[in-house]
């Protein structure tokens, strides 16, 4: 339960700084994500970000409809890759001060020892999620 509530105050923290460019922090990384990956396939993307493949598709469809992102066929036709639209990588570039601020926050609010011991913990316990 404590888990929950720290890791809701502290997107909110990220949510904050990035509203006025219109996106969720949860977006933001979908963008970055495929920016750093791209062409990607979703089942990629969502490994990266440690995201079950239902939510990646409800972030992605919320980014596709705002023409942040794009999807083309894979080679063989069937599968899908994400892309980034122009519109996407500017979004990335306008929101990153956003960002930063909100991880000044964070970091403040958590202190030194409070994100060192977040950041050893995620590193021990590797995402067991499929992200297919």
């Amino acid at each position: 339960m404590r888990a929950r509530l720290l890791d809701r105050a502290i997107t909110g923290v990220f949510n904050a700084e990035l509203q006025e460019h219109g996106v969720k922090l949860s977006q933001l990384n979908v963008l970055i994500a495929v920016a750093r990956l791209e062409p990607a396939p979703p089942a990629r993307v969502a490994r990266a970000l440690n995201l079950e493949g239902s939510t990646l598709s409800r972030n992605a469809d919320r980014l596709r409809a705002s023409g942040y992102l794009d999807v083309e066929a894979g080679e063989d036709g069937r599968s899908k890759l994400y892309v980034l639209t122009d519109e996407g990588g500017a979004l990335i570039e306008q929101a990153f001060d956003g960002w930063k601020r909100a991880q000044a926050r964070a970091e403040e609010l958590l202190g030194d020892g409070g994100v060192g011991a977040l950041l050893a913990f995620a590193r021990e316990r590797p995402y067991e999620g499929r992200g297919d």
